[in-house]
């Protein structure tokens, strides 16, 4: 189990509260890693009712379809639903709606102060992005939350043994500050993970591996709808500069 996953427990069960904000570079894992702490929750907790053994991962996808979200008005939707407190849930890609360029949008706003009181509603609420400075500071610089950096370190892409290939290091810390206004981090855990999730793997027509079934099977073409939903948005953005989109001149490039 996850030192990650074992905190997200401890927070529920010590009706406590804490914002993972996770970071790395693109393809570096931070989907799977914090989604795997979803599915090794999950797996230990709520068994009766997500499927889980006790044991492993659960990579059910109705749990995953409650406990995950990209666009806004879906991670909203999901939060206003919330009857009881439950473990965790991860809000992907947060860089791209709750940026620092945008700290004064109402709507980024509104989240900051919603965590003031979303321990009623979660132990663990996780933001991922490329780089935590993409984080509106509001959040970043909440009293309870903790830091974490995936990198390669240790993976062996040359291995012949999957775990080993797809081996990614999360270090977690957080920062502090004391009344006498110093100020510093510490570190709360440090550990590999494999950042491959069980599924169907088959080749495409043009001989790349994709997978069929399963987690990825499902998030893939998800994630990609979101990449073209993140084009419009730029694009309906740019066509707000009149000056630029009448100009004929790039017409031409």
């Amino acid at each position: 189990m996850l030192d990650a996953t074992k905190r997200v427990l401890e927070l529920y069960d010590n009706d406590e509260f804490e914002i993972f904000v996770i970071n790395g570079k693109n393809g570096y894992g931070k989907t799977s890693y914090a989604n795997r702490i979803i599915a090794e929750v999950y797996a230990h907790r709520d068994t009766q009712k997500w499927g889980g053994n006790g044991k492993t991962a659960n990579w059910n996808l109705k749990l995953f379809k409650s406990h995950l979200g990209f666009h806004p008005a879906h991670v909203i939707k999901q939060w206003l639903k919330m009857k009881h407190r439950d473990y965790v849930y991860h809000w992907d890609d947060a860089g791209s709606w709750l940026n620092a360029l945008d700290y004064q949008d109402r709507f980024v706003k509104s989240v900051g102060k919603y965590l003031q009181t979303a321990r009623s509603d979660w132990a663990c609420i996780i933001f991922s992005a490329i780089g935590k400075e993409d984080i509106v500071n509001k959040i970043r610089s909440f009293k309870s939350c903790v830091v974490i950096d995936i990198t390669k370190e240790g993976s062996r892409p040359s291995s012949p043994y999957p775990s080993q290939r797809h081996l990614r290091t999360a270090k977690a810390y957080h920062y502090w500050s004391d009344r006498l206004g110093k100020t510093g981090t510490e570190n709360d855990w440090e550990e590999p993970f494999d950042s491959h999730v069980p599924g169907i793997y088959e080749k495409d027509r043009n001989g790349k591996v994709v997978e069929t079934e399963g987690f990825y099977g499902w998030y893939k073409p998800l994630r990609d709808r979101y990449n073209r939903m993140n084009k419009k948005k730029t694009w309906n953005d740019l066509l707000k500069d009149k000056d630029i989109v009448e100009s004929k001149e790039w017409v031409s490039i």
